[in-house]
């Protein structure tokens, strides 16, 4: 029952908590009016909950709106990995914060930075040097990645990082085409599977060096016909 009340408290469904906030302090928040009492026994909550033992309880305050930027600081540099990823994937964490996090030393938690959807391109651009094959497809998939950093992920040894840069809807004509050339069958393979290839990209993978590619991006998109050929149209009122 405890540590169900204390979830609630973290998470900002229902605060604040009766009993939670010592009785000297709550005896003086009586004295002001019923909003600002309920604002300071607010900020005693989370204050005491940002020093709770429990990772979890203190992950759990990633999400709660109430938290101030103060805070959220505290929690971004918090000792414990869970409750670093739970700010990195929580939808309240700013740009800024997402930015600094780009950089944690812990892999999760970067992971879940690459992960969250308003992570700045200039994070991404940080990430895509780093050489986790995890980290890189992440990146990779990110719907803000820039030309630069799928540029740079383009260039990465794991095959299944250059996979992702191969699938994204964002990747320029030039990068596709050098994908192309991969030397990995696979990374060919995944640009064989976008419908929306460009047309000079599928003219080089028809006469791939590959015989397996080349019969897939035949089979893919048929070579259209190239016989000259004359259709020959009666005059007006012969017979026919």
């Amino acid at each position: 029952m405890e540590a169900h009340i204390v979830m609630v408290a973290a998470t900002g469904t229902d605060s604040p908590v009766p009993g939670f906030v010592p009785a000297g302090l709550e005896r003086w928040c009586l004295r002001m009016g019923p909003e600002e009492a309920k604002a300071v026994q607010d900020a005693l909550v989370l204050t005491a909950l940002l020093e709770h033992p429990v990772p979890l309880v203190r992950a759990a305050l990633a999400d709660n709106p109430a938290v101030t930027p103060a805070m959220r600081r505290l929690l971004r540099l918090d000792p414990e990995p869970a409750v670093r990823v739970a700010m990195a994937t929580s939808p309240l964490t700013s740009s800024a914060t997402l930015w600094q996090m780009a950089t944690d030393p812990d892999l999760h938690v970067r992971l879940a930075v690459a992960g969250n959807p308003h992570t700045p391109p200039c994070a991404l651009v940080l990430m895509a040097h780093e050489p986790e094959a995890a980290l890189g497809v992440q990146v990779a998939r990110h719907a803000a990645a820039t030309q630069e950093v799928l540029e740079i992920l383009a260039g990465h040894e794991a095959a299944a990082v250059r996979i992702a840069v191969a699938r994204h809807p964002h990747a320029p004509e030039s990068l596709l085409m050098a994908l192309a050339a991969d030397a990995t069958v696979d990374v060919v393979v995944a640009l064989c599977m976008r419908p929306d290839l460009p047309e000079a990209v599928r003219d080089y993978l028809r006469s791939h060096g590959n015989a397996d590619v080349a019969g897939l991006a035949r089979r893919r998109w048929i070579v259209p016909a190239t016989t000259p050929f004359t259709t020959y149209r009666f005059p007006v009122g012969a017979p026919g």
